[in-house]
């Protein structure tokens, strides 16, 4: 599993930040530390791969559980138990109505049990040229436990 670690491990996080009604925020240098993923605790389910091309039969006839919407294929993968540790990133945020306060600081966080289902569509034009489309994710995360540092 070192391949999926090293990808993970590396990929770049942007910085997240905006403004609302009540002030703005910011998060910053986030990057994941360490992925939890063994051959154990690692469930992947591909539950229907479609690869009929042009067929003029409607998908939702050929794969009963894809999407009325669906073109010629459709895929549906399924990852759970997943967990990960974060380096130290940096937060701030300026809450500027009542009442007034700002605070900024370092932070590390741990996000335990995630899961997603990530589903789409490869849809064959006329030449046979192939295109993703409709590319639909679910996220859920059991816990993120974020720990706050002093300043």
């Amino acid at each position: 599993m070192g391949y999926v670690d090293e990808a993970v491990t590396s990929a770049k996080i942007p910085t997240i930040k905006g403004s609302k009604e009540w002030g703005t925020y910011q998060i910053h240098g986030i990057k994941i530390k360490k992925i939890h993923i063994t051959e154990d605790t690692l469930d992947v389910a591909i539950t229907k791969v479609v690869t009929i091309v042009r067929s003029a039969t409607p998908l939702t006839e050929r794969c009963p559980t894809a999407r009325e919407t669906a073109s010629d294929g459709v895929c549906l993968q399924t990852v759970s138990h997943v967990s990960a540790d974060f380096d130290e990133f940096g937060f701030n945020y300026a809450k500027t109505t009542f009442p007034k306060m700002d605070d900024s600081g370092t932070a590390t966080a741990q996000l335990v049990d995630l899961s997603a289902t990530i589903s789409f569509e490869i849809v064959v034009d006329d030449s046979g040229a192939l295109t993703v489309d409709n590319v639909k994710a679910n996220i859920k995360i059991g816990a993120l436990d974020v720990q706050v540092r002093r300043r």
